[in-house]
Formats: structure tokens, C-alpha cells, sequence
């Protein structure tokens, strides 16, 4: 499978750095300059945004929408969408990296 395909699969225009964020449904690509809906595929050109839910640290709980941070000594509920941007114990999950 060609590695464009995979992407357009398995990633989301807001999964993405290139992404700006409009509304709750929708954003601006800073590449294209065009509108586009967070929840469509991402393009050839997609650029991982570090997110709690790619993070190796990252659990997911039992419940949708809510995990754990491993990182911490405390292990704190998370958002899976939670931007990692700063946070300094980001480390990429491989299965993220493949996705």
C-alpha cells in the first residue's frame, strides 16, 4: 500500500502541524490556504502533531475520550487530543510513526 494511502487512512487534517484550527468542525490548511473539516484524511503532506493519543506514554482508559499519562509519577487522566507540543516527555509512539 503506497505510503500517501496510508495516511489518508489512518490521520485527520487536525492530527496535523499544518492544520489551524477555525471552529469545532473546521480549520485552514497553512499550506493550501484552504478550508478544510478536522475530522477529513490528511494529505500526502502531513506532518504529525504531537498529541497525547501518539505519544508512547500514552494509556488509554476504559472509557472514550479519556486516558493516562505514564509519564507522570501520579499517571493524570488525559485527553487523547490533547496537544503535546510543550510537553516535554513527548516521545512518539512507533505505532503513531507507521501509521
Amino acid at each position: 500500500m503506497p505510503e500517501e494511502s496510508l495516511l489518508k487512512n489512518n490521520f485527520h487534517h487536525d492530527d496535523c502541524r499544518n492544520y489551524c484550527i477555525v471552529d469545532v468542525v473546521k480549520g485552514i490548511c497553512r499550506r493550501t490556504q484552504e478550508m478544510q473539516p478536522g475530522a477529513g484524511n490528511a494529505c500526502s503532506e502531513f506532518a504529525l502533531l504531537p498529541k497525547c493519543k501518539f505519544c508512547s506514554h500514552y494509556s488509554a482508559g476504559e472509557q472514550t475520550g479519556l486516558g493516562f499519562c505514564l509519564a507522570e509519577a501520579s499517571q493524570p487522566w488525559v485527553a487523547p487530543g490533547l496537544i503535546a507540543v510543550t510537553c516535554e516527555m513527548f516521545e512518539p509512539a512507533l505505532a503513531a510513526l507507521s501509521r
